[in-house]
């Protein structure tokens, strides 16, 4: 959570989503080992050289990165170096 944190990708889950994620079996403290309820937002990263070249940020789980950007994206990143 701390790379979370510093990347600015962490949110806090509310009462009504920790009750509704309960309601599912899914037992946030116990899966994180934590009590702060915080989770990042799904992200995918491309970094070289300690430098992020690309990043894909979409609270929306769902929404996935065509892998067709993210070739693109990895052939640029390696350019780079």
């Amino acid at each position: 959570m701390e790379a979370a944190n510093a990347l600015g990708i962490a949110y806090r889950l509310d009462a009504k989503t920790l009750e509704l994620l309960e309601g599912y079996g899914i037992d946030v403290e116990a899966a994180s080992g934590h009590t702060h309820h915080i989770l990042p937002v799904p992200a995918l990263f491309v970094i070289t050289g300690g430098v992020i070249r690309y990043m894909h940020v979409d609270p929306d789980h769902t929404a996935r990165l065509p892998i067709e950007v993210l070739l693109v994206m990895l052939k640029v990143a390696s350019a780079a170096l």
